[in-house]
């Protein structure tokens, strides 16, 4: 059963691993590297789905799974950030106009903005 859940968080590592390199090309400006990587990324995520997310796992392979997956979507934040930079623009006019809504957001993201 250990060797299962290992091989479930593998599986989940290297997505990770793939999207640190979307990012990377992202950072650069090659938009065609990053879509190739993610086309890529469908076929690891279809494989997650039907091998890796119905594994049992215990307490720290289940707390280890969600540090991938937040570190995941932390790095796809930055990519969407990257990738449509007027969106930043009009989070400063929504965080101006509205307050409220910058307290409400993870405090992962509000430290970016810093």
């Amino acid at each position: 059963m250990q060797d299962c859940a290992a091989e479930a968080l593998a599986r989940y590592d290297a997505l990770a691993g793939d999207c640190a390199r979307m990012l990377e090309a992202a950072q650069r400006g090659d938009w065609v590297a990053v879509a190739d990587v993610e086309a890529g990324t469908r076929h690891r995520i279809a494989d997650i789905r039907t091998r890796a997310a119905s594994v049992p796992l215990d307490a720290p392979a289940i707390r280890h799974k969600f540090r991938i997956l937040r570190e995941i979507l932390l790095i796809d934040a930055q990519i969407r950030r990257l990738a449509d930079p007027g969106a930043d623009r009009l989070d400063a006019l929504l965080d101006h106009a509205c307050p409220a809504l910058v307290a409400r957001r993870p405090a992962a993201e509000r430290r970016n903005q810093s």
